[in-house]
C-alpha cells in the first residue's frame, strides 16, 4: 500500500485493501492510516473520511496519524472544500495519542 501511496496510485491502494478483505486479512491501524494517507494525498478526502467509520466499526480507532493525514489532505483543497473538511472531525473520539505527528 505504501508503495502505491508514494507514486500517487490511489486505485492501487484500494485494490490492496479490497484484496486483503477478500482473503480474510483484517486491516489494522497501520493499514487504515496508510489507506487514509494515500486517499487524502490524492485529494480524495471525503472517501478517506469514510474509513474513520469503517475503522471504528471494526474496533480500530483513529489516532493522531489518521487525523493528521486528513488535515493535510484538506489543506490542499479549495477554500470551499477546506471549510467542509473542518466540519465534524472527531465523531469516533479523540486521537489516542497526544504526540504531534506529521506525514510528509
Amino acid at each position: 500500500m505504501k508503495g502505491y501511496c508514494m507514486v500517487d496510485q490511489h486505485a492501487g491502494v484500494m485494490e490492496v485493501y479490497n484484496r486483503m478483505r477478500d482473503e480474510g486479512v483484517e486491516p489494522d491501524l497501520v493499514t487504515y492510516n496508510t489507506l487514509i494517507f494515500g486517499l487524502s494525498k490524492a485529494g480524495m478526502v471525503d472517501q478517506a473520511k469514510k474509513f474513520l467509520g469503517v475503522m471504528a466499526g471494526t474496533g480500530v480507532f483513529p489516532d493522531t496519524v489518521s487525523y493528521t493525514s486528513l488535515m493535510n489532505g484538506c489543506r490542499k483543497g479549495t477554500r470551499r472544500g477546506r471549510s467542509r473538511c473542518w466540519g465534524r472531525w472527531r465523531p469516533w473520539g479523540a486521537p489516542r495519542t497526544s504526540a504531534p505527528t506529521t506525514l510528509c
